[in-house]
């Protein structure tokens, strides 16, 4: 029989061991958040988070602001992956002319920038590679970082949470940010406080190719 108050209630906390740890419900919690409110493109659609694809979702076209989506190709007879520019797919080259790009070698260009990023010394990669997840919070990761942070994939409005925990973060003196649209360079001083240097994301894709 269900007490619905005939007799006194109390409520237990960290009475046993969790199922799932609370650092890493929090995450998951975070990530939800975020995954569920995605926007894009310069009237900030709101856009449905996909995980079919390694790169759904996160890849963007840098002339619109819009997503990048793969699409099975027959060009001619010759098929082919290729990913594309949502505004282009459905509204043709006059809303938007960014180029088809290949599935290999968008991969390819992922994986160099990846390696480009991992071979530099900095703090934060030094950070993420010491680090062992089931042990320390997310705040406590980034609570270890100092000196000056490069951002590359982060979106003011997607990621809020993330901004917040620098700015409380004393020991990080300046940030370079790496912004793919207007919107989003336009966007972080309202979320971040450090000292900002801003650097167009293509310029940093080309130099890898």
């Amino acid at each position: 029989m269900k007490n619905n108050g005939i007799v006194p209630q109390y409520y237990v906390t960290d009475d046993h061991e969790a199922i799932i740890p609370r650092d890493l419900y929090m995450q998951v919690q975070e990530e939800m958040q975020r995954r569920s409110n995605l926007h894009s493109g310069k009237n900030r659609k709101k856009r449905v988070y996909s995980s079919k694809y390694a790169l759904s979702s996160i890849v963007y076209c840098s002339k619109c602001g819009e997503i990048y989506r793969r699409i099975a190709w027959n060009n001619r007879g010759k098929r082919s992956n290729v990913w594309r520019c949502v505004t282009r797919v459905e509204s043709g080259p006059d809303a938007c002319d960014a180029d088809t790009i290949q599935e290999t070698e968008l991969q390819e260009t992922v994986v160099k920038a990846i390696n480009s990023v991992l071979s530099q010394k900095s703090t934060a990669i030094g950070v993420l590679q010491e680090i062992e997840p089931d042990t320390k919070s997310k705040e406590e990761l980034f609570k270890s970082i100092s000196g000056q942070l490069e951002i590359v994939g982060l979106a003011p409005t997607n990621d809020e949470h993330l901004f917040l925990m620098l700015n409380n973060n004393p020991k990080i003196k300046s940030v370079v940010y790496y912004y793919l649209k207007d919107d989003d360079r336009n966007e972080l001083p309202h979320h971040l406080t450090k000292p900002v240097t801003y650097k167009k994301v293509a310029k940093l894709w080309n130099s890898m190719r």
